[in-house]
């Protein structure tokens, strides 16, 4: 019974074959695809690319981290640019409410509410293409990417801090509007 079950299973942990020949090794990669069955968990090392990526990996993430950086910026800017807009157009619907017995923190809060909304269909446009971008570089050059539910929440997590922080500015501007001066504005 024991030499059934340990012949009945074979598990492959590590192979590494070496070949620097390219029409060999796509040959290699095709036969190997095809007996195994699979195309997650499975990859082909490129030591070129092996050895690029050893020697300027922390570059490239950083040079990546920079460019996110500047697009959160520039994106939460838009985003305070369009809510100052917003409150400018609704100045009269802001001394109404305020007229009536809104608090202050209701409008901090109706207008944080629409920064945030905005930063997230942002944030979800964004990871729609950025998923569509990822398997498009897997099926074009062949490279295994992997989107991560952690790294989905973490970028919503983040477009919901970028509009927090950039409608606080046009949240409390709005606020502060006095209720017979705004329904005077015209």
């Amino acid at each position: 019974i024991a030499k059934e079950l340990i012949n009945r299973f074979v598990y492959i942990v590590n192979v590494k074959i070496e070949i620097h020949q390219n029409p060999i090794n796509d040959l290699l990669t095709h036969l190997l695809f095809s007996y195994f069955r699979m195309s997650y968990g499975f990859y082909i090392v490129n030591p070129f690319l092996n050895n690029i990526m050893k020697y300027h990996g922390d570059i490239f993430n950083i040079v990546l981290g920079a460019i996110a950086s500047i697009s959160l910026i520039v994106g939460g800017i838009g985003i305070m640019n369009i809510m100052f807009a917003s409150v400018m157009e609704r100045i009269k619907e802001i001394g109404t409410r305020m007229a009536i017995g809104a608090k202050k923190m209701d409008i901090v809060v109706q207008f944080l509410s629409e920064a945030v909304l905005i930063s997230i269909t942002g944030g979800f446009i964004g990871i729609f293409f950025g998923i569509i971008m990822a398997k498009l570089i897997e099926k074009i050059a062949g490279i295994m990417t992997i989107v991560s539910f952690f790294s989905v929440f973490i970028a919503f997590g983040v477009s919901a801090a970028v509009g927090v922080i950039f409608g606080y500015s046009p949240a409390k501007r709005a606020s502060e509007k006095d209720p017979i001066e705004s329904l005077r504005y015209e």
